[in-house]
C-alpha cells in the first residue's frame, strides 16, 4: 500500500505543529480531519508547502453522516481494519450488481443485458435477500412469485368449495391444472432466485424450471381433454396417454445437462412449442366432430387460441432476445434505460473486474485511494455515507421526526429527500418493507376485484349493486394506497411525512365509511328512512375523524393510543345498526342469512390489529428481534387486508340473499313482538 496511518500522522504533525505540542494536538487534528467538529473549518492541503492549513469551507452533509465518520475513524485506527472495511464495502457495494463482462462463464446467458447482473452469491440467504433488490432477475422473480401465490389462493378457494357446488371429479381435474401451474411458476421463481448461487445449484434449478414447463403443459391439457371428450372414454384415455408420454420425454430431455446451455436456447423454445402445439390435435378432432361453430361458441376454442398466441409470442421473443437485441443495455432491468450512472457508484466505476480474483486484491486499491489524501478520504466518506452507511441506520441515528417506535432498534431508512430514492427503497429490506408490500399487494388485489366486479354484464350484476360495491372498493383502495404511499415516503422529509401521514389516517376513515355503505344498503334494503339515517350518522362521524386526522399533533407518537381508540370507536359504531338488524329480524336470521358472523370476524381482526399496534407487541417484549419481520405495525397491516377481504365476502353473501328475495313487496318483515318471541329459537 502506498500510504500508511503512521506516514499520514507524521506528515500531519510535522512542520505545522511544534514537537512539544504534537501529543496534545494529535486528537484535535484527527477530529478536524474526520469532520467530527463541524462548526470549525476543516484542514486542506497547501500544495506548494506540502503542509495542512486551516480552510474556510465546511462539510454540508451534517448529522446524517455520523456513521460515515465512524467508518473513517475505524479506517484510520489500524491498517488491517482498513482492509476489513474495504472487504465489507466490496461485499455490499461492489458486488451489488456487476456488468455482463464481469460474470463467470456459467452466468453468461444474455449478452444484450449489459449491466445490473448479480455476481455469484454462494449463500442461499443472500440469494433470497436479492429478491428485494433491483437487478436483471428482479422482474422475472416477482412475476412468477406473484403468479404462484395467485394460483395457490385460487386452488385453495376452488377445492374448498362444498360438494354441492363443485363435484369431487371437477376438483380433481382442476387440481391437475392448478398443480401444473403452481409447479411451473414455483420452479421458475426458485431458478431465477438461486441461479447465481453456484454452477451446481444453477444447473439443478434450471432443470427443475424446464420440468415445470412440461408439468404446466400436461396440467393444461388434462382438463381440456376431460371436458371436450366428456362422454368418450377411449378417446380421452388415448390422448391423455400421448400427452403423458410426450411430457415424460420433455422432462427426460430437460434433465440433460447440455439442454440448459445458452446456445441451446432456440432448441428449448422449439421443443416446448412443439409439445404445446400437440394440444391442437385433440382440438381439431373436437372441431371436426362437433362443428366449428359449436367449438367457438360452446367449446371455448377462442380462449384456447388466445392461450396459444400468448405462449408462442412469449417463446419467440425469448428465443430471439427481443427487445434487448435491438437496443443492448436499454432493457437490462425493465423497459427503461439503465445507462444511468446510479447503477454503479462513480467511485467504484473504475473497479476492474471485481469478481475474477479474490476481493481483497482490489480492496487494497480502494484503500490506497482512500488513504492517498485526507481530503479524498472525506470525499470517500461522504460517498460511502450516501451509498452504504445510509442504507439502513439504527434508531439512535434518526432525526426527531422519524422517531416513532423505540423498540425497533435497527434497519431504519435515514432521511432520503428524493422521491426516486424513496420509491427505490421499496425493493430493499428495512423496517418499512413489509408495511409497504402488505398494503401495496392489497391495493392491487382490490383493484383487480373491482375491475372484474364492475365489468360484469348488467344481466348478472345490476347497476345499483355495482355502485354500492364500488363505494366499498373505492374506500379499500384509497385506504391501502394512502398507507402504501405514506410508508414509502415517510423518510423523504418532515413536510412530506406529515402530509402523507394525514392522508393515511384519512384513508382509514374512508374505508370505515365505505364498509358501512353496502352493509346498510342490503341490511335495510326495504327501509329507506332507517338506511338514510344510519348513512348520515356514519358520514358525519367519518368526517369528524378526517378533521381530527388533519390536526398535526394527532400524528405524534405519544397520541398513538388515542389514534387507535378513535378508529376503534368509529368502527364499533357498526354494531349499532347490526344490533338493530338482529332485533328486527332475529339473531338466528342475522347470523345465517344476514352475514353478521362475518361482521364479527372483521371487527375482531380490526380491533386485534389496532390493539397490537397501540401496545407495540411483539417488539416491546423483545426489542431488536422484530425490526424487519413480524413487528406490530406489519401484523396490523395484514389484519386490515384480511378484514377487508372478510367484509367483502360477507357482503357477497348478504347480496345473494337479497337477490333471492327479489322485490321489497315480497319481503315480509315480522312484527317486533314476534321477533322477540322467536329470537333465540
Amino acid at each position: 500500500m502506498n500510504y500508511s496511518y503512521k506516514k499520514i500522522k507524521d506528515q500531519l504533525l510535522s512542520d505545522t505543529i511544534p514537537i512539544s505540542d504534537r501529543d496534545s494536538n494529535e486528537q484535535t487534528i484527527r477530529q478536524r480531519i474526520l469532520t467530527r467538529r463541524r462548526s470549525e473549518p476543516s484542514l486542506a492541503i497547501d500544495q506548494e508547502s506540502n503542509n495542512y492549513q486551516r480552510s474556510p469551507y465546511h462539510l454540508s452533509y451534517g448529522n446524517l453522516y455520523d456513521q460515515a465518520d465512524d467508518l473513517i475513524d475505524t479506517v484510520f485506527e489500524v491498517p488491517t481494519k482498513c482492509v476489513e472495511q474495504a472487504k465489507e464495502v466490496g461485499k455490499r457495494v461492489v458486488q451489488y450488481v456487476v456488468d455482463h463482462s464481469h460474470l463467470p462463464h456459467w452466468l453468461l446467458d444474455n449478452e444484450y443485458l449489459i449491466s445490473g447482473h448479480r455476481p455469484p452469491m454462494p449463500s442461499f440467504k443472500e440469494c433470497f435477500a436479492s429478491i428485494f433488490r433491483l437487478h436483471t432477475e428482479t422482474v422475472n422473480i416477482w412475476t412468477h412469485l406473484l403468479g404462484t401465490l395467485f394460483f395457490i389462493i385460487m386452488a385453495i378457494y376452488f377445492i374448498s368449495r362444498p360438494s354441492s357446488e363443485v363435484h369431487i371429479e371437477q376438483k380433481l381435474i382442476f387440481a391437475a391444472f392448478f398443480l401444473g401451474a403452481i409447479m411451473c411458476l414455483l420452479c421458475s421463481t426458485l431458478y431465477h432466485t438461486l441461479y447465481c448461487h453456484s454452477p451446481e445449484i444453477s444447473k439443478f434449478f434450471s432443470k427443475l424450471d424446464y420440468c415445470g414447463i412440461a408439468f404446466l403443459i400436461i396440467g393444461s391439457i388434462i382438463p381440456l381433454l376431460y371436458y371436450q371428450f366428456y362422454c368418450e372414454f377411449g378417446i380421452k384415455v388415448a390422448y391423455l396417454t400421448f400427452i403423458g408420454v410426450l411430457g415424460i420425454g420433455c422432462i427426460i430431455v430437460s434433465m440433460w445437462d447440455k439442454f440448459s446451455a445458452s446456445h441451446y436456447r432456440v432448441y428449448r423454445a422449439l421443443l416446448f412449442i412443439t409439445f404445446g402445439i400437440f394440444g391442437f390435435i385433440p382440438t381439431c378432432h373436437y372441431m371436426i366432430q362437433f362443428g366449428i361453430e359449436h367449438a367457438f361458441t360452446v367449446g371455448a376454442i377462442h380462449y384456447l387460441l388466445l392461450v396459444a398466441v400468448l405462449y408462442l409470442t412469449g417463446a419467440c421473443l425469448y428465443a430471439a432476445r427481443i427487445p434487448e437485441r435491438l437496443a443492448p443495455g436499454l432493457f437490462d432491468i425493465w423497459s427503461e434505460s439503465t445507462g444511468d450512472t446510479d447503477t454503479k457508484p462513480s467511485y467504484l466505476r473504475s473497479y476492474s473486474n471485481p469478481l475474477k480474483t479474490d476481493i481483497s486484491t482490489d480492496d487494497d486499491d480502494l484503500i490506497d485511494t482512500v488513504l492517498e489524501v485526507p481530503t479524498k478520504c472525506v470525499e470517500q466518506a461522504k460517498e460511502v455515507g450516501k451509498r452504504v452507511v445510509q442504507y439502513v441506520v439504527d434508531h439512535s441515528h434518526l432525526p426527531h421526526w422519524l422517531l416513532d417506535n423505540e423498540y425497533l432498534i435497527s434497519g431504519h431508512r435515514p432521511p432520503m429527500p428524493s422521491f426516486k430514492e424513496c420509491f427505490a427503497s421499496i425493493f430493499r429490506l428495512h423496517t418499512e418493507t413489509v408495511n409497504i408490500w402488505t398494503h401495496l399487494l392489497g391495493t392491487l388485489f382490490f383493484i383487480i376485484v373491482a375491475i372484474y366486479f364492475i365489468s360484469r354484464p348488467s344481466s348478472e350484476i345490476h347497476i345499483e349493486q355495482k355502485l354500492t360495491f364500488g363505494a366499498f372498493f373505492l374506500g379499500a383502495i384509497l385506504c391501502l394506497l394512502f398507507s402504501t404511499l405514506y410508508h414509502t415516503l415517510s423518510c423523504h422529509s418532515l413536510k412530506v411525512s406529515k402530509l402523507f401521514n394525514k392522508l393515511d389516517y384519512c384513508g382509514i376513515s374512508i374505508l370505515i365509511i365505505a364498509s358501512f355503505i353496502p352493509w346498510l344498503y342490503y341490511g335495510f334494503y326495504c327501509e329507506f328512512g332507517t338506511k338514510v339515517a344510519y348513512l348520515l350518522i356514519t358520514i358525519l362521524l367519518g368526517t369528524g375523524c378526517i378533521i381530527v386526522s388533519m390536526w398535526d399533533k394527532f400524528a405524534a407518537p405519544e397520541y398513538r393510543t388515542c389514534r387507535a381508540l378513535l378508529f376503534i370507536a368509529f368502527g364499533l359504531f357498526g354494531f349499532v345498526p347490526t344490533c338493530h338488524y338482529a332485533l328486527s329480524f332475529g339473531f338466528k336470521h342475522a347470523f345465517t342469512t344476514g352475514a353478521a358472523q362475518w361482521l364479527v370476524v372483521m371487527a375482531v381482526l380490526y380491533i386485534s390489529g389496532a390493539c397490537l399496534y397501540a401496545a407495540r407487541i411483539p417488539e416491546r417484549l423483545a426489542p431488536g428481534y422484530f425490526d424487519i419481520w413480524f413487528q406490530s405495525h406489519q401484523i396490523f397491516h395484514v389484519f386490515v387486508v384480511a378484514a377487508a377481504c372478510v367484509h367483502y365476502y360477507g357482503l357477497c353473501v348478504l347480496s345473494l340473499h337479497q337477490s333471492s328475495i327479489g322485490d321489497c313487496r315480497k319481503r315480509i318483515i315480522p312484527p317486533f313482538s314476534s321477533v322477540l318471541n322467536s329470537m333465540f329459537d
